[in-house]
C-alpha cells in the first residue's frame, strides 16, 4: 500500500470519530524512512495550516500577556516563529505536539470533564503543580485555590515546567487571559526557574501577606459538590462520619428534613411548593421573607440549627439583601463551617446526604450550578445489604422492601445518566478491611488532603442481636445470616445479582458455560426463600403487615423485573475505587 493511500486511510479514520487511531497512523506514517517527509507536509498542509492564524493570533496574545505579566519566568517569551513545536489539535479533550526538528510527537491532555490530577494532597505549602496541560485543571485550581490576600500567607499557584517548549506550546491552544487576571499563578519555565519556589514575596515584590488580615471563605468561592447518594444497609453513616471528619469539607446529612418537615401536612419533598422554590434556582428572596416562610404555621422545618442559622446569617450577610435558592443552599454550608473559625488555603468541599431514593429529581436544579460535582456512594454485597435492612424490621413497605432488594437495578435510577462521568462507588467491605487505603482513595477522588482523623469515627450501631457495633468493627462482614438463607436462597440471589457482583468484584460463580434461559430462572424465583419464613415473627406485630401470599407477589415481582433489567437493560453503575494502595 503506497503512502498516500495509508495516508487517506489515516484521515478516514479521523473523521469517523476514531481520532486517537487515525493520528498513530500519521505519526506512524511520518517516522517512514522513505516517506517521511511527504507525510509531514501533508500533515502540515491539512491539521496545521487550517488552524495557523487562529493559534499564531492565540500565541500572541498570551504572550504580551506573559511579557507583562510579574510572576512570569524567565522573562522572555520566543516569538511564534521560533517554536520548536507544531501543535495539532485531535480533539476537545487531546493535542499532539511534533517536534518540527525530530519528527517525534508527544500527547498531551489539553481538557476533561473533571480534574485529572490529585492536587490537594498537601495543603501545607503553596502548590508546585508540574508540567501541567490541562485546562479544566487550571480552571480547578484557579477556583479551588484561595487568594493569597485572603489567607494572608503565600498561597499562589506554581506552575513549573522542565521543559519550556511545553509551556510555549502550550500558548498556542490556551488562552490564558481569564486564568491570569487575578495574579494567582507562578510560572516558572525550565530547571534553573525551578529554584526560585516558593518565592520571598515580601523581599522580590514588596508584599507582606503576613500583615493582612485572612478574610473568612465567601458564599461565592463555593464550587465542590459532593451529593451522596445512599445505598441502605450499606455503610452511609460510617463513609459520612469519617469524610466529615475531614477538616477540609462540611457535611449535612439531613434526613430529618427531608424525612420531617412538612408544609400543610404534607412531606416537605411531596409538596409542590418546596419542589418550585428548588427549581427556581434564580429567583432571590431576603433574609426576612426566608424567615417568615419557615415561621408560617403550616410549615415545620427540621433543622437542628436553624435559629443558630439564622442568627449568624443576621450578622455576617450585612451587606447582602437578595439570595437565590443556590446561596441559600452554600449559605448553610458556609455558615455551619465558619463556626470552626478555619482559614484554609483552598475552598471546603460540601457534602450533601439529602437521604432521598430519588435526589437527582428533586436537586438536580441545584446539582447543576456546581462546577464540580461529584456523586459518592458506598456499596454492600446486596445479599447481606438485604438481609440486614429485613432483619432489623425495617423493609414494612412495597416500597421498601423492593428498593433493597432490587439494590442497584433499582439504585441506578436515583442519577441522571448525564451525571455517569462523575459517579463513583467503594466498598463497604474495603472501608471496613482497609479504612485507612480506601479513605486515601476517597480523599483523592475528592481532591481533598487525608487526615488521620477520618479514622476516629465511632458510628456506634446496634445490630439485631443487641450487640453494639462502631467504627470499622469487622463484624458486619462475619454476622451469619444462615438461619435467614439457605445455600440454595444464595446461589439463587447470586444468580440474579450477578451483574452487580461482577462489577463490584463479589466473588462469585461462572455461568457462562451454561445459559440460563429467562423460564428458569423465573421457576427459581418462585419457589420461597427461608427468610420469608421469618416475616411474620419480624414484622407481624406491625399494622398492614402483608400476609405470606402478598410477600411473596412482592419478591417474585421485583426478582422478575430486575432480573430482566439486567439482562437486557442499561443499569447505570457508579465506578468503582479501589483502596489506595491496591490501584496500580
Amino acid at each position: 500500500m503506497d503512502v498516500y493511500t495509508r495516508y487517506r486511510a489515516a484521515i478516514l479514520e479521523i473523521k469517523n470519530g476514531n481520532s486517537d487511531i487515525g493520528f498513530q497512523l500519521l505519526l506512524k506514517l511520518c517516522n517512514d524512512e522513505d516517506a517521511g517527509n511527504i507525510v509531514v507536509n501533508m500533515l502540515i498542509k491539512d491539521f496545521y495550516e487550517p488552524s495557523l492564524k487562529m493559534m499564531k493570533n492565540r500565541y500572541e496574545l498570551n504572550r504580551n500577556l506573559f511579557l507583562e505579566y510579574p510572576y512570569f519566568f524567565p522573562k522572555d517569551v520566543p516569538v511564534y516563529e521560533e517554536l520548536s513545536f507544531y501543535a495539532f489539535k485531535v480533539d476537545e479533550k487531546k493535542s499532539c505536539l511534533f517536534d518540527k526538528s525530530t519528527f517525534t510527537h508527544r500527547w498531551i491532555e489539553t481538557n476533561s470533564e473533571r480534574e485529572t490530577a490529585y492536587f490537594f494532597s498537601e495543603i501545607k505549602e503553596p502548590l508546585l503543580v508540574e508540567n501541567e496541560t490541562n485546562e479544566f485543571n487550571f480552571r480547578f485550581l484557579m477556583d479551588n485555590v484561595r487568594m493569597s490576600e485572603d489567607v494572608a500567607i503565600d498561597n499562589h499557584i506554581y506552575m513549573y515546567y522542565e521543559n519550556p517548549d511545553l509551556f510555549y506550546a502550550l500558548m498556542q491552544l490556551i488562552d490564558f487571559s481569564a486564568l491570569v487576571k487575578n495574579h494567582q499563578f507562578v510560572f516558572l519555565l525550565g530547571q534553573e526557574e525551578r529554584l526560585k519556589y516558593p518565592i520571598d514575596f515580601k523581599e522580590v515584590f514588596g508584599i507582606d501577606y503576613s500583615s493582612m488580615t485572612p478574610v473568612p471563605v465567601r458564599l461565592e468561592e463555593l464550587k465542590r459538590l459532593c451529593i451522596w447518594a445512599n445505598r441502605p444497609y450499606s455503610g452511609t453513616a460510617l463513609s459520612l462520619d469519617a469524610l466529615g471528619n475531614n477538616s477540609q469539607v462540611e457535611y449535612a446529612f439531613e434526613s430529618d428534613f427531608h424525612i420531617l418537615s412538612t408544609i400543610n401536612d404534607r412531606l416537605i419533598t411531596q409538596d409542590p411548593t418546596f419542589v418550585k422554590i428548588l427549581f427556581k434556582v434564580h429567583k432571590t428572596y431576603t433574609l426576612d421573607q426566608i424567615k417568615s416562610f419557615v415561621n408560617q404555621q403550616e410549615v415545620s422545618i427540621k433543622l437542628a440549627d436553624l435559629e443558630e442559622l439564622f442568627s449568624q446569617a443576621e450578622s455576617h450577610f450585612k451587606d447582602k439583601q437578595h439570595f437565590n435558592v443556590i446561596e441559600i443552599f452554600k449559605a448553610i454550608f458556609l455558615l455551619r463551617y465558619l463556626r470552626k473559625k478555619k482559614n484554609p488555603r483552598i475552598v471546603p468541599l460540601i457534602l450533601f446526604e439529602p437521604h432521598l431514593l430519588n435526589f437527582h429529581k428533586a436537586y438536580s436544579h441545584i446539582m447543576e450550578q456546581f462546577q464540580y460535582l461529584t456523586v459518592l456512594t458506598c456499596v454492600r454485597d446486596p445479599i447481606r445489604a438485604f438481609l440486614s435492612g429485613y432483619e432489623r424490621k425495617n423493609l414494612v413497605t412495597e416500597r421498601l422492601l423492593k428498593f433493597v432488594l432490587n439494590s442497584e437495578y433499582g439504585y441506578s435510577d436515583m442519577v441522571d445518566s448525564k451525571y455517569c462521568n462523575h459517579y463513583f462507588a467503594f466498598r463497604f467491605e474495603d472501608l471496613k478491611l482497609y479504612p485507612s487505603q480506601m479513605l486515601m482513595a476517597a480523599c483523592e477522588l475528592l481532591n481533598i488532603p487525608f487526615e488521620k482523623e477520618m479514622l476516629l469515627v465511632e458510628t456506634p450501631t446496634v445490630d439485631s442481636e443487641g450487640k453494639l457495633i462502631t467504627g470499622f468493627d469487622l463484624t458486619p462482614l462475619t454476622r451469619d445470616f444462615s438461619d435467614m438463607i439457605s445455600e440454595f436462597d444464595n446461589i439463587r440471589l447470586k444468580i440474579f445479582y450477578g451483574r452487580i457482583y461482577k462489577h463490584y468484584g463479589y466473588e462469585s460463580f461462572d455461568l457462562q458455560e451454561y445459559v440460563l434461559k429467562d423460564e428458569l430462572v423465573m421457576e427459581l424465583f418462585e419457589i420461597p426463600f427461608r427468610f420469608e419464613k421469618y416475616h411474620q415473627n419480624l414484622y407481624g406485630h406491625l399494622p398492614d403487615v402483608p400476609n405470606a401470599v402478598t410477600l411473596r407477589s412482592w419478591i417474585f415481582d421485583t426478582l422478575r423485573s430486575g432480573y430482566l433489567k439486567s439482562k437486557y437493560d442499561e443499569v447505570l453503575f457508579p465506578r468503582l475505587l479501589s483502596p489506595a494502595e491496591k490501584k496500580h
